[in-house]
Formats: C-alpha cells, sequence, structure tokens
C-alpha cells in the first residue's frame, strides 16, 4: 500500500503574493460588455452578440459588432481590447466555420 497522508506529513509555507489574495477578494468582478460567440454555420455564416449577459443578435461582421454596441449603449468599442470585448470561438477575423 501507498503512503497515507495526513496534516502531519504536509508543511505548507505562506506563498509570497498570497498577502494581495484579500484585497483582490474585495475587489469586483466587472464582466467583459461584448460578447461574440462562436461561428454559426448558416448561409451566410454570423456570430451572436452578447452586451451584458443579454443576446442581441447576429453579426455577419467586426461592423455588425460594433454597431449591435453601440445600439446598445456602448460607446467606446475596441475589438482589440480584452477588458471590453471578448472573443469565443476564435477571433475577430474569423467568420466561417
Amino acid at each position: 500500500m501507498g503512503t497515507r497522508w495526513s496534516a502531519r506529513h504536509v508543511s505548507v509555507a505562506p506563498l509570497p503574493h498570497a498577502v494581495n489574495m484579500t484585497n483582490d477578494a474585495q475587489e469586483v468582478f466587472h464582466p467583459t460588455p461584448v460578447v461574440v460567440l462562436g461561428v454559426v454555420p448558416d448561409d451566410p455564416p454570423y456570430r451572436m452578440v452578447e452586451i451584458n449577459g443579454e443576446l442581441v443578435g447576429p453579426a455577419y461582421d467586426m461592423v455588425d459588432v460594433i454597431r449591435l454596441a453601440h445600439q446598445a449603449g456602448v460607446a467606446d468599442v475596441d475589438l482589440d481590447d480584452p477588458a471590453v470585448v471578448r472573443w469565443v470561438g476564435g477571433a475577430k477575423y474569423k467568420w466561417v466555420p
């Protein structure tokens, strides 16, 4: 049989970066406002777009993503900023299955 481990066999040293964990836990989580989902293989193919957790419609290209975001009230849409837009199932140039 193998070794049985218990708390007396394991010593855990505090990690140097663990000091900030309490401060990090107090920060508020801000989800990405724009989420572009994976390509839907239709004719023509498209990607569904979520704004603040709500499906707002299909996008057939990057311009549609910006248009949908503006219509939903997201004024500054930087498609390269992961804090603003999250691409699921492929980057911004993936528009075909």
